[in-house]
């Protein structure tokens, strides 16, 4: 029941923060001081204590208790910045652009077109391929 109340709390918590934060947080667990991880990150050390200090050590607390939370919510966060970024391509002047991202979103929605495959069509190369298949079953049969 703990765990479960923590887990929550801990996704409330990392839903407020910016991605910066949550880097922030991340090098918290690999550094011994907020100096360290700001300067681990390129961020000023000034930068990080003008977050509040409360969510963020709160944060890293129940983040050392649960770390896949945090990369599930990166990944959430990602995911909808990609999506973004996919359908402005609908809006993009160039059409190959455009029927592209129009294609992959269908296809994330319906699945792929069912494609048929004409054996008939392929040329000589198909027929010795299929040629050799048959041989080599009648060669199977006749041992």
């Amino acid at each position: 029941m703990q765990e479960n109340q923590e887990k929550s709390k801990l996704q409330t918590i990392l839903a407020q923060l910016t991605k910066d934060q949550l880097r922030f947080v991340v090098a918290l667990q690999e550094h011994k001081s907020k100096d360290a991880a700001a300067k681990a990150l390129k961020f000023k050390p000034d930068t990080v204590y003008h977050w509040d200090a409360e969510l963020i050590d709160e944060a890293s607390r129940l983040m050392a208790l649960d770390t896949a939370e945090y990369a599930l919510e990166l990944r959430r966060q990602a995911l909808a910045k990609a999506m973004m970024v996919k359908t402005a391509g609908l809006d993009s002047r160039n059409e190959q652009v455009r029927q592209k991202a129009a294609t992959e979103i269908i296809e994330w929605g319906l699945g792929k077109a069912a494609q048929s495959v004409d054996l008939t069509s392929g040329g000589e190369a198909l027929n010795v391929l299929i040629q050799k298949a048959s041989n080599a079953t009648n060669d199977d049969n006749g041992k």
